[in-house]
């Protein structure tokens, strides 16, 4: 009888349970595809009729351009308007590219053998797979080409879709290994930070692959840590510099020889794997390859970075001059401080990520936090802090903080003065950018000063407390 009894309480506790379980996963689906929505019109508000003149001057339009120009070459570009492409047809100074002929011209210049110069002249970008992104590497063809197996006039939707996918992978990791209430976090990070860019730029491929390779790391499953944070900066080169933090937490946990091969088999599959993929590239087009080093390498202060709003306070205050123009797909400002601010910039990034480092090897901070950090580093002394970056904080400062208030706070007033920023200042209808703008630089500022408050105050905390922030997920809730 007692057993009978106990059987049907646990067949109504397991009925309970799956109902449960099934609630919220409709939940999920309905809360995924809300925040889907309203980051497709965040995202295209500008760009809703696919045939209109703006939708052409997208970022995704640019993808669709290098897609079809990678598996094509230029002939496939007559599926496409003439306008939306004529950055890779007819490049201007404000859109340089590094081609094979100017590649050739330096590679003859330093006397290079005839091997060498014959096989670049061979990668002509007028042939299929030989047209690299001038911006990007080469991986970043994998989610641009998932979206090209769409039909051309298809492919803004397509290539939403693709990014609302891996925001759903982002969400439903988080959910598993830190629970549904970080995972919430994470969409409504997302959402206020990313509101005119998550489903329109690619910056959620390259975080979903950092978010992955934390999670292995910190469950000593360090061969998938290494490739998922390869992979990662071969999309996008940000992550490189977490491996410096990889290491000290891979490391410390071998206490075996130095000269292992178990010990660095692990940092040597990395370095396989960027070799592996950059060899490619190159056999593919060394212009191209080389390109996004030379592209990013060049680019000047950008308005909206740290670095501005220095230059922006000297000649409000100290009567500097500006100038302003249009470059590398971005509006920049110039000054005779400029050099001296970039310096300062790479100065204050050597030694923001050297201390991080620091804190690290001695065990105050977690490789959580120090990864948040490294990133948040990496925008504030950047000389170009585009709304997009925000993307690759989200589910980090998700993870680590566990979607608590006082970060929700302290991070959501930045990404929200962000979108304020971009998309609604920054594209007003007939907005020359200029010396006369004090809403704009004015915005600009205090997102700045939001932003500065908040690593000092994030330092601050964690270099006077022990490693209280960015536990890992055996002790984080992992139910819903």
């Amino acid at each position: 009888m007692n057993t009978n009894v106990l059987d049907d309480n646990a067949s109504r506790s397991s009925s309970i349970a799956t109902r449960k379980n099934v609630r919220y996963f409709w939940l999920d689906i309905v809360l995924l595809l809300l925040v889907g929505a309203a980051l497709y019109y965040g995202s295209f508000w500008k760009s809703l009729d696919v045939h209109s003149a703006a939708a052409q001057q997208t970022d995704v339009a640019r993808y669709a351009c290098y897609t079809v120009t990678f598996w094509q070459g230029y002939a496939g570009l007559s599926e496409l308007p003439t306008q939306q492409c004529a950055f890779i047809t007819h490049p201007t100074s404000t859109t340089p590219i590094l081609s094979s002929i100017s590649v050739l011209k330096k590679l003859t210049a330093l006397g290079a053998p005839a091997w060498l110069t014959d096989f670049v002249a061979t990668q002509s970008p007028t042939q299929p797979l030989h047209a690299l992104p001038s911006e990007y590497p080469l991986i970043v063809m994998v989610p641009f080409s998932l979206a090209g197996l769409a039909p051309p006039i298809y492919y803004q939707l397509a290539f939403a879709v693709v990014m609302l996918v891996l925001m759903a992978m982002i969400y439903l990791v988080l959910l598993r290994f830190a629970g549904r209430w970080t995972a919430c976090a994470f969409l409504l990070l997302l959402l206020v930070g990313g509101w005119g860019t998550a489903l329109g730029r690619f910056d959620l491929f390259p975080a979903v692959l950092t978010l992955c390779a934390l999670l292995c790391a910190e469950r000593a499953r360090w061969n998938y840590a290494f490739a998922l944070l390869a992979l990662a900066a071969l999309s996008k080169i940000y992550p490189v510099l977490l491996v410096p933090a990889f290491l000290i937490a891979q490391q410390r946990e071998y206490t075996g020889k130095w000269f292992s091969w178990r010990r660095w088999l692990a940092p040597g599959l990395f370095l396989a794997l960027c070799i592996g993929v950059s060899a490619v590239s190159l056999l593919l087009s060394v212009a191209g390859t080389l390109a996004p080093l030379s592209y990013f390498g060049n680019r000047p202060i950008q308005v909206e970075s740290v670095s501005s709003s220095l230059l922006w306070l000297a000649h409000t205050l100290g009567g500097y001059p500006l100038t302003f123009g249009f470059s590398f797909g971005s509006r920049n400002m110039f000054s005779p401080l400029s050099s001296l601010v970039a310096t300062g910039g790479t100065v204050l990034l050597v030694v923001g990520l050297l201390y991080t480092l620091w804190l690290q090897w001695r065990g105050k901070i977690t490789l959580a936090l120090s990864s948040l950090l490294i990133l948040l580093i990496i925008i504030y002394t950047g000389k170009v802090f585009s709304a997009q970056y925000l993307i690759w904080i989200a589910p980090i400062i998700a993870y680590v903080s566990r979607g608590e208030r006082r970060w929700l706070l302290g991070w959501g007033s930045v990404s929200l003065v962000t979108t304020l920023i971009y998309p609604f200042l920054y594209e007003r209808p007939n907005f020359p950018f200029g010396p006369y703008l004090p809403d704009f630089y004015l915005t600009v500022f205090v997102r700045n000063a939001l932003f500065s408050i908040f690593l000092a105050t994030l330092f601050y905390v964690v270099s006077r407390r022990p490693a209280a922030f960015g536990k890992s997920s055996s002790a984080a809730e992992t139910g819903s």
